[in-house]
């Protein structure tokens, strides 16, 4: 009798900078409805656990990403509600994953300077401080000099 099962391997993204994050192991079933489950996480975010290099650059500092908002979806900032997932053999419930729209700004930055930065919105800082990352308008990081600024490191 032949074996309905082949090995599959993907290589998901990490969703603070986009790069190589988890692989993801697993047999899958050559045919029928979860012929391509794990096929289908190739190249895609799952969590938001950072990859290695970004949980040692969080512990320097807080990463800033830069977004547009107009260009957003709607209600990206609201808590997600959980959403039903189906392995193979149950379901589990997993939090819904911010997605606003990147523009390409990718920062690290002492939890001091944030602090001076946004001294108006303490609320923020200490997010970001516990969170350890967060998303900046575009326009705000431009203002705040944070693209001509001369990186210390590169990541």
């Amino acid at each position: 009798m032949r074996d309905n099962k082949r090995l599959a391997v993907a290589l998901t993204k990490c969703y603070f900078c986009g790069e190589s994050g988890d692989i993801v192991i697993g047999k899958q079933f050559v045919s029928g409805p979860d012929k391509s489950m794990v096929e289908k996480m190739d190249g895609h975010v799952l969590n938001m656990e950072p990859c290695s290099k970004c949980t040692e650059l969080m512990k320097k500092g807080i990463i800033l990403i830069t977004i547009d908002n107009a260009k957003s979806e709607p209600g990206w900032d609201k808590p997600k509600p959980m959403v039903m997932k189906k392995s193979w053999d149950r379901q589990y419930e997993v939090p819904g994953i911010p997605n606003p729209y990147r523009t390409g700004g990718w920062f690290v930055v002492t939890e001091d300077y944030l602090r001076r930065a946004f001294d108006n919105v303490p609320e923020m800082v200490e997010w970001a401080a516990k969170h350890r990352f967060l998303f900046v308008e575009h326009e705000a990081a431009e203002l705040m000099g944070l693209f001509k600024a001369v990186p210390t490191e590169s990541r």
